[in-house]
């Protein structure tokens, strides 16, 4: 709540924050016909995902403000644009940390061509992300034993979990072919971009303005479970098999995939010089439950897209354009169709110093070390059962307490489907 500025008035949103979130009311018809379709097939409807009721098909909100993304940049760094205590350098690298007697003492930094040590007088904020962030920790010392001694890094801390548990969602797709002019495809035409610029940059309105998922879905893939595992993000869009859009064929496409994956990945150095790149295993499908779900999310979205309300709009499936039924089939499909969702999260887990699997205390401190605390996604012990934007961003809103010794405004606890 405390992050957020929602146009939804139920009770369980935040209208006074600096994100700004958004929904696009006035839905394209194929966004219309994907909300009446899932109706259709039996799911729920939810008004606000992010309030009482997750599961169901509803419509999502987006992170603008007068037409611009509203990110944590926007949000948090040029609204205090003239703040004297913050100083932000520009292509500057930062390649290790400093440590003397396991306290953390700052930061070697490589910025236009120079080596700069600069020195902590509190602590050191490490949010380099899901890889960046265990890259320096093992580069300066911390992490695994053996590995930090293959790669010639004298061990400062012997933190085995550094790298581990990372974790991301993975979707796979169903794209569909129609010849009605409805969907983005037709924005491409050249008059039409041309238009879009002019409609953004002189009043920041038009389809340059927002972004192009308005609808999505998130459902249980079994009734037994408590609350729902999977998302779908709709796209009124065709693309081709390099997802670049086409202006002359038109169409649409489902995002599917499970939200709650049990399948966990690492993150290693191949190297001891920063500028190598790491070696980023996601491991993904790697569990019978992944499978299960994954095909469970693509059938329930096949059902969705084959309901009347698509029957005018369906020319012919482009993918999987396969038996859904065949397991065999789908499982070939999954492993070439499927790409990241871009929301990892977990190689640097919270936890309690006891649990040889944690990286960081609950006061996000890295582990065996004092003065230096992790604050970004590397930190989840587990993804969301959604997009990891709002969830990192309350990350750094509870570490920005905890680090200043201030208490969050107490909201009322509502209760949740």
């Amino acid at each position: 709540k405390k992050i957020e500025s929602s146009e939804i008035n139920d009770g369980y949103r935040g209208k006074t924050g600096p994100i700004k979130a958004q929904r696009h009311e006035n839905l394209s018809p194929l966004n219309a016909a994907f909300i009446e379709a899932g109706i259709e097939a039996g799911f729920k409807h939810s008004d606000d995902v992010n309030g009482y009721q997750q599961e169901g098909v509803s419509r999502f909100e987006m992170s603008v403000d007068n037409g611009i993304r509203n990110s944590t940049s926007f949000g948090y760094l040029h609204s205090q644009s003239d703040n004297s205590n913050l100083t932000t350098l520009l292509n500057a690298q930062t390649e290790k940390i400093l440590i003397k007697d396991s306290t953390a003492e700052g930061l070697v930094v490589k910025h236009k061509g120079q080596i700069i040590h600069f020195f902590a007088t509190k602590e050191v904020i490490l949010s380099a992300g899901v890889f960046g962030s265990p890259q320096l920790l093992m580069l300066s010392g911390i992490g695994p034993k053996a590995h930090l001694q293959e790669q010639g890094i004298e061990p400062l801390v012997d933190l085995t979990a550094v790298g581990e548990n990372l974790q991301d969602h993975l979707e796979c797709h169903i794209q569909i072919e129609t010849k009605e002019p409805v969907s983005l495809n037709k924005e491409l035409q050249p008059h039409r971009m041309l238009m879009a610029g002019l409609q953004w940059f002189g009043f920041k309105k038009g389809v340059a303005s927002v972004n192009q998922c308005h609808v999505g879905a998130f459902l249980k893939s079994d009734d037994s479970i408590s609350h729902a595992d999977i998302q779908f993000h709709f796209f009124p869009l065709f693309f081709d098999k390099n997802w670049i859009p086409q202006p002359t064929t038109y169409g649409y496409r489902l995002g599917v995939g499970p939200m709650r994956p049990t399948s966990r990945g690492n993150v290693r150095l191949q190297s001891a010089n920063i500028e190598d790149p790491l070696m980023i295993d996601p491991n993904y499908m790697s569990t019978e439950q992944d499978w299960r779900v994954m095909r469970k999310a693509m059938r329930l979205g096949h059902k969705l897209l084959s309901q009347k309300a698509f029957e005018k709009f369906h020319y012919r499936e482009d993918t999987p354009a396969i038996d859904m039924n065949d397991d065999k089939a789908l499982d070939a499909f999954i492993r070439k169709d499927s790409s990241s969702a871009y929301h990892p999260c977990g190689t640097c887990k919270i936890g309690p110093e006891s649990d040889s699997n944690s990286v960081v205390s609950p006061e996000l401190k890295v582990i065996g070390l004092s003065k230096l605390r992790i604050v970004d996604a590397s930190i989840m012990p587990s993804l969301p059962s959604a997009n990891i934007n709002a969830a990192t961003i309350m990350i750094a809103e509870k570490a920005s307490d905890m680090i200043l010794k201030t208490k969050t405004t107490k909201s009322q606890i509502l209760p949740f489907a």
